[in-house]
């Protein structure tokens, strides 16, 4: 469906990238397709915070977990072209990404003071963490803002660390660099998923710039090297292997080989094929007011933690941004575990919370640890 006709929607002369209203596929048409997956892959990733019981909430977590991979190759894409004008526009893109990551980081730390605030105990706890040098040695390196509900954050920082890599590569032409990385970057990523998935380990090994944010936008640089022999695939073949691969993709989140999660190739293989399904299809909006949305991704995406955590609290159900989790966590790692477990019952939250209260302070008071 692309339409050369100045008329046509598809063809309108804009340019975005993943932090504006719309998507980079060229100079002069935006990419309805991708929007609207865009939106998808933002619905999936609030989904994530707001855990739902059994397979289907397996399901809708993969779906997230896809769309931050999705997002990633976006990135990457954008980053191919002639070494001297993408590095400056790579150098465009830090700077205003690192813009708004310094004004979210203020408004989380805002939300959470004032979420805090109405509860001493909490807010005790939450100035212990700010304490903590290790809460700092987290949030540069691994991009952890748990400590202030900003758990989205990771996302944006990897995106940094990304882009100032891409600006190195680009900008003294390392093509061949990039393409010896990627197979290296795509191993350790499925490496280290299923290492999480069998230990149970902190998910920020594997959320952060080199494992989670690096191969896939390596991938996307390599997709727009290799435009336009993809482009000769056709256009069922894109189709169905997104199909068969979404469907291993939920299959293998819902069911353990070996204890091991082995969704992670059938996530980026899903990734892939609709991200250049969308490189051929760019008309395909398929519902057209929801790409809308969609050009407001990152919006979404940087806003959901406080549509969770608000809706949680009036529904009075857990999710992973469970205020006291947080703050236990960030506070001393050993009670990480009490507000941890995802498979305690749903709807006694307040007496969940009362009781890690207790638990931490008396663990606290023991120790002769007191609270100022």
């Amino acid at each position: 469906m692309v339409c050369s006709d100045s008329g046509c929607p598809a063809s309108r002369m804009v340019q975005y990238d993943t932090c504006h209203r719309g998507t980079l596929l060229s100079m002069d048409r935006r990419n309805y397709f991708w929007d609207f997956w865009k939106f998808i892959a933002a619905i999936g990733v609030i989904l994530v915070h707001a855990p739902l019981p059994g397979n289907l909430g397996k399901c809708l977590e993969a779906v997230g977990t896809w769309g931050v991979s999705f997002f990633f190759l976006i990135s990457g894409y954008a980053c191919f072209g002639p070494s001297r004008e993408t590095s400056g526009k790579i150098l465009k893109r830090l700077r205003r990404n690192g813009i708004i990551t310094a004004i979210a980081v203020a408004v989380y730390f805002l939300f959470t003071y004032l979420v805090y605030r109405g509860d001493p105990g909490q807010m005790l706890l939450w100035k212990i963490s700010l304490r903590k040098p290790v809460t700092y040695v987290r949030m540069i390196l691994l991009g952890d803002f748990e400590f202030i509900y900003g758990t989205a954050l990771w996302f944006m920082v990897a995106l940094l660390y990304g882009y100032l890599v891409f600006y190195v590569l680009v900008r003294f032409g390392l093509k061949k660099v990039i393409y010896v990385l990627l197979p290296l970057f795509l191993i350790l990523r499925i490496a280290v998923d299923m290492r999480i998935s069998y230990t149970n380990c902190d998910w920020h090994w594997s959320g952060n710039a080199l494992v989670g944010a690096l191969p896939m936008m390596l991938l996307g640089y390599v997709i727009a090297d290799n435009k336009d022999k993809l482009l000769k695939i056709p256009t069922w073949v894109l189709i169905s292997g997104s199909l068969i691969s979404a469907g291993a993709l939920f299959v293998t989140s819902c069911v353990k080989v070996g204890g091991q999660d082995i969704s992670t190739p059938f996530k980026i293989l899903c990734a892939s094929l609709v991200f250049i399904l969308g490189i051929k299809k760019p008309g395909w909006y398929i519902v057209k007011p929801i790409s809308f949305f969609g050009e407001r991704g990152l919006s979404l995406y940087l806003s959901h933690p406080f549509h969770v955590c608000s809706t949680a609290d009036k529904l009075h159900v857990r999710t992973l941004h469970d205020c006291q989790r947080t703050v236990l966590a960030a506070a001393d790692p050993d009670h990480h575990h009490i507000c941890n477990n995802r498979k305690d019952p749903v709807g006694d939250r307040k007496a969940h919370k009362e009781g890690c209260r207790a638990h931490v302070m008396t663990w606290y008071n023991d120790r002769g640890i007191s609270f100022r």
